[in-house]
């Protein structure tokens, strides 16, 4: 089986994929899907984004970022896997909380 395989129109995913993204063991991972801990949603893309999925895991105090996006040239947004995608976080923002040098972003 590939990490994602459809049987049904639904999504069946390896438990490893999700495991490694979460930090958690498989038995981890697979116990909490089955006592509903763990949740899923899926959602198939339409318009431009025809062919292509977003299947997002919720984990009690495991947020990951699932989308980041340019917001002119001055920032990202960026969508975490908790539902929330409102932020905006400018790169001299980013840098001074990284402790990095400035370089082309």
């Amino acid at each position: 089986m590939e990490r994602i395989a459809f049987a049904d129109g639904r999504p069946q995913v390896q438990a490893e994929f999700p495991a490694r993204a979460l930090d958690l063991s498989t038995d981890t991972l697979r116990r909490g899907v089955r006592n509903g801990a763990i949740t899923s949603r899926y959602k198939a893309g339409e318009g431009d984004h025809a062919g292509r999925i977003r299947l997002t895991f919720f984990a009690p105090e495991r947020r990951l970022p699932t989308r980041i996006w340019s917001v002119g040239n001055y920032a990202i947004g960026i969508g975490f896997s908790g539902g929330h995608e409102t932020g905006i976080y400018r790169f001299d923002a980013l840098r001074e909380i990284a402790d990095c040098e400035v370089e082309d972003v």
